[in-house]
């Protein structure tokens, strides 16, 4: 299983048990709108750098649903 894609699956799964109104509206499709990801080692990354990779990726993509979840 790739490496970025297995803490998706976990969270969602923990989400899902948490909220089970999630679980009805999500049945069968994927909670997490994003498809990607972003890594770097902790030594060379800032917080400046994870900023601007977000508000790049944000900027670039109009959302493929609505949700109440929003990443801050």
């Amino acid at each position: 299983m790739n490496l970025c894609k297995k803490p998706k699956g976990d969270h969602q799964k923990k989400i899902q048990e948490e909220f089970p109104i999630l679980r009805k509206k999500y049945w069968g499709r994927h909670l997490w709108v994003v498809r990607g990801y972003f890594s770097a080692t902790s030594g060379n990354v800032t917080d400046d750098m994870i900023n601007e990779y977000i508000n790049r990726h944000t900027d670039a993509h109009e959302p493929v649903m609505t949700t109440n979840i929003r990443l801050e």
